[in-house]
């Protein structure tokens, strides 16, 4: 390690000043929430929104602003002050490291195969719900769709690099925003209760300790909002790829303590940003369901419910609205395999680079994670059409690894980010105590609902049942 120290260069380039400066280098935070929008916001949330109404509102600002936000600011914050990615921190730390490793990353080689088309699918049926009424939508339809979706995607991660992606990505993230705020704010204009609902938390321990069964509702929503394990670890690369940890410098470069302030804060404005759009997008898009499902007593499952949704939205607003719902969320379900695709093959790219270095270094990054981008889109394909060996739609092992990836790699998550931190970070480099307190906290949380999903959900193995 001294051997590396010594041939370190630090930049004294100072960061971005004012708002409009450090706003001009946001970037990974949006990758970030693009990696975290998907099913837990169009389906799961929406879903728990119609059936409790009012009591379920304060999830997205529970899930995204309470809880997952410290844990993405733990991770970002290694890579901040060291220059090293989630999987090299996870390496330095020994045999308890790469086991995590293998548990946690290792994996997603095989799931990411298999579970990869269930955004692609969401846009074929939001797309072809523009045109057809639900229970009418011709599957076919909905697998050509999805079909080109995966190609588009294929064709940005492989050709296009880092820099013109996130602008892709921004782009299509306020094409989500845009139409969530413009219905569920401007045109319902939900009245000041059910606006104060999003952030009133106490239903947690009033109406669903009461109803133990129904934590499991709230469960799901935990799995499957603001991003799971992936999306969060994947944030370190995308740190890399901006940049923040080297001041815009070349090569193996640190920021030096003259500039590290001015760029955390820089940093701290990208990852509490994405958090910040990720809570919007989450709640307006809930809020939507709790004022045009919940009313008319309408609890539709899976993409049935983006559908009906869009289909309710004509009642008080006319056709306009669906067809401007539809349009974001087919943006959310493009958006999130973009940055989902590109995380798992860094992610995986990284971990075979360090635990099998003889072996895959003649191959180098870039070629390793595009292979990968490659089989995980040919996967997506195959289950789109049915092709796999385990048949169409397997929407329990979707289900089961968001489960998974959700909560007690939530949990791996939590408690590895602070631990590399307070190890490998000097004291004056790791922020404030507040995100070392939010990280623990948000352990606690996910080491209960875990147990909650497990005694009243449907359990981690419920794809093994018939």
């Amino acid at each position: 390690m001294a051997e590396e120290k010594e041939q370190l260069v630090y930049s004294d380039t100072p960061a971005p000043e004012g708002i409009k400066g450090k706003l001009g280098m946001v970037g990974p935070g949006i990758i970030f929430a693009a990696a975290a929008l998907g099913s837990g916001e169009t389906i799961i949330n929406p879903h728990n929104g119609a059936k409790f109404g009012l009591l379920v509102l304060w999830i997205p600002f529970f899930v995204t602003l309470l809880t997952k936000m410290w844990v993405s600011e733990r991770v970002g914050r290694y890579t901040l002050a060291t220059g090293k990615t989630f999987v090299e921190g996870l390496f330095d730390l020994g045999v308890i490291g790469k086991l995590v490793i293998w548990v946690m990353i290792m994996p997603l080689v095989v799931i990411q195969f298999f579970t990869g088309q269930g955004w692609p699918l969401g846009v074929g049926a939001s797309v072809m719900g523009m045109f057809f009424p639900v229970g009418a939508i011709p599957t076919v339809g909905i697998r050509i769709v999805a079909t080109i979706t995966i190609l588009v995607i294929w064709w940005m991660l492989t050709q296009k690099e880092y820099p013109i992606i996130e602008k892709i990505v921004i782009g299509l993230v306020l094409l989500v925003l845009l139409p969530s705020v413009a219905i569920a704010v401007i045109a319902l204009g939900p009245d000041m209760k059910t606006i104060l609902a999003l952030f009133d938390i106490s239903p947690l321990w009033t109406h669903f300790t009461q109803a133990p069964k129904d934590l499991a509702y709230i469960a799901n929503s935990l799995a499957w909002c603001g991003s799971g394990m992936v999306g969060m670890a994947a944030y370190s690369y995308w740190v890399i790829e901006k940049g923040y940890h080297k001041g815009g410098k070349e090569g193996r470069v640190l920021l030096s303590d003259k500039v590290y302030d001015g760029w955390s804060k820089t940093y701290l404005t990208d990852i509490y940003g994405g958090y910040v759009v990720v809570f919007l997008i989450a709640a307006l898009i809930m809020l939507n369901s709790v004022l045009v499902l919940f009313p008319y007593k309408l609890v539709p499952t899976g993409t049935d419910v983006m559908i009906i949704s869009a289909s309710q939205l004509t009642i008080p607003l006319g056709e306009w609205a669906k067809y401007l719902w539809l349009i974001g969320t087919a943006s959310t379900l493009f958006v999130t395999p973009v940055a989902y695709y590109d995380g798992v093959a860094r992610l995986v790219s990284d971990a075979l680079l360090k635990l099998f270095p003889n072996t895959m270094e003649k191959y180098g990054e870039p070629k390793i994670r595009k292979t990968l981008i490659s089989v995980f889109c040919v996967g997506a394909i195959l289950m789109t059409w049915g092709l796999s060996p385990l048949g169409p739609y397997p929407l329990k092992v979707v289900s089961a690894f968001s489960y998974i990836d959700g909560l007690p790699y939530m949990v791996l998550l939590a408690i590895f980010s602070a631990v590399l931190v307070q190890k490998f970070v000097p004291a004056n480099r790791r922020g404030g105590v507040i995100n070392l307190i939010g990280a623990i906290f948000t352990t606690i949380v996910f080491i209960y609902f875990t147990w909650v999903f497990n005694e009243y959900g449907v359990g981690f193995l419920s794809f093994l049942k018939p």
